[in-house]
């Protein structure tokens, strides 16, 4: 499967020959590599981008942070300051024709001003009771001479709602170690809006913040970690990830045998010669998943990105440099950032770096955090939004353990009004609908 030749592939440090041993490491308990939660007040030093691993665990789709892992930066270079929504970025990013970011740089991810809000935003209002065929996919069943990462995990499939057909693919990453099954309000809302949806199972079974913060350069750890899961490059030490597990390279091979099975649904239109076809897709993530979601749309221009809790690796500081951004999530974007979205809860420790991430990513221009609770549609044309609600709030599948950060995604966690219907269904519809 050709992988995308167009992409930035990072040349300034070796590639390492042997790998660590942290790799073979399994996780013994349910929950005992799921140090990555995120609180309110997190400590110093930690690792604050969002990245738990949680086998089989509602945990791992919406819950990517711990408020204690990791180092305190080191090297040259990063010294972000952030005061409220202010962002001082590191002298040496630059945008993709040499601009500084948030400058003017237009067709760009920074745009340098803002578009005039001209929606006279109409979207549908999820119907509870809409119920899509739900398909679930091993991918030992699409090719079973491959040895599978996550073999045993599904990806979850739903076509396009024919009423609504947008001939555009929403493709959901989960979180660390999560199935895409935690996830199905989110997925059936992208069908019932005309999405194609796949959630796929892809090499999210360790956290990227648990494996990296035992490195030596914990910052560069996390984007050769990303590098290798999103293309199969040997570009980490940390982890074993072929091609043909690689997200690009599983996405293919699952729209291949789609377009097999259900021919009249046209899942061929997403692929050209093999390989996906980025500009018509819409790639999603949630918490660790959102971090990969947010490497892969800088690489390559899609047709959006929706990120939920994590927009990117970022580290806590301390003194005049409360948030440090990570080397990678500094780096120019191919896809712009009027096609990007971000929503995570007030309660989590997102509610410090996500709009950091976001401003490098250009996406403070378009707008500045807008609550949804106390904003109406189209809730000032802003691509960042936040939630104050209620985690799991009259969800009567709720579990123990649902927090602020599993509360932006997952089914068992989501609030619900009256009648049963999640209350950020219009701010997910929002960001997979708004122009």
């Amino acid at each position: 499967m050709p992988l995308p030749t167009d992409r930035a592939v990072p040349t300034d440090r070796a590639v390492p020959t042997t790998r660590s041993p942290l790799a073979a490491l399994p996780c013994l308990l349910l929950l005992a590599c799921g140090g990555d939660v995120e609180t309110a007040e997190p400590g110093a030093g930690a690792d604050a981008s969002g990245d738990a691993p949680v086998v089989g665990s509602i945990d791992g789709i919406v819950n990517d942070s711990d408020p204690t892992d990791g180092n305190t930066p080191d090297g040259p270079g990063e010294d972000t300051t952030v005061v409220n929504d202010d962002v001082t970025r590191p002298p040496d990013v630059v945008g993709l024709d040499g601009a500084s970011p948030g400058s003017a740089n237009p067709g760009s991810a920074n745009p340098g001003s803002a578009p005039p809000c001209t929606q006279g935003h109409s979207q549908p209002v999820m119907d509870i009771d809409y119920a899509p065929e739900r398909r679930s996919i091993l991918f030992g069943d699409v090719d079973a001479g491959e040895t599978w990462i996550q073999a045993d995990v599904p990806s979850e499939v739903y076509p396009a709602a024919p009423a609504r057909q947008r001939d555009e693919l929403f493709l959901l990453l989960p979180g660390s170690g999560a199935p895409p099954s935690l996830a199905t309000w989110l997925m059936r809302s992208a069908s019932f809006v005309g999405y194609h949806v796949i959630g796929l199972s892809y090499a999210n079974n360790s956290s990227i913040s648990q494996t990296c913060r035992m490195t030596s350069d914990e910052q560069a750890c996390h984007g050769d970690i990303l590098q290798e899961r999103i293309y199969g490059d040997d570009a980490s030490a940390e982890v074993e990830v072929n091609e043909a597990n690689s997200v690009v390279a599983r996405t293919a091979l699952l729209l291949a045998h789609l377009d097999g099975l259900y021919p009249d649904e046209n899942w061929g239109q997403f692929l050209q010669d093999g390989a996906p076809i980025w500009s018509k897709v819409a790639l999603s993530g949630a918490s660790q998943g959102g971090k990969t979601a947010t490497y892969l749309s800088r690489d390559l221009e899609v047709g959006r990105a929706v990120l939920l809790n994590a927009m990117g690796s970022a580290f806590r500081g301390s003194g005049d440099t409360p948030v440090i951004v990570g080397p990678w999530s500094t780096l120019p974007r191919a896809t712009p950032a009027e096609r990007t979205y971000g929503i995570w809860h007030a309660g989590e420790a997102a509610n410090e770096y996500a709009p950091v991430l976001l401003a490098y990513h250009g996406v403070d221009v378009l707008g500045g955090t807008v609550d949804v609770e106390d904003t109406a549609l189209p809730f000032d044309c802003t691509h960042m939004l936040r939630t104050t609600g209620t985690p799991a709030e009259n969800n009567p599948d709720a579990i123990a353990g649902c927090d602020a950060h599993k509360s932006v995604g997952a089914d068992a966690c989501l609030a619900l009004d009256a009648q049963g219907l999640p209350q950020l269904s219009a701010a997910h519809i929002y960001m997979m609908t708004a122009r």
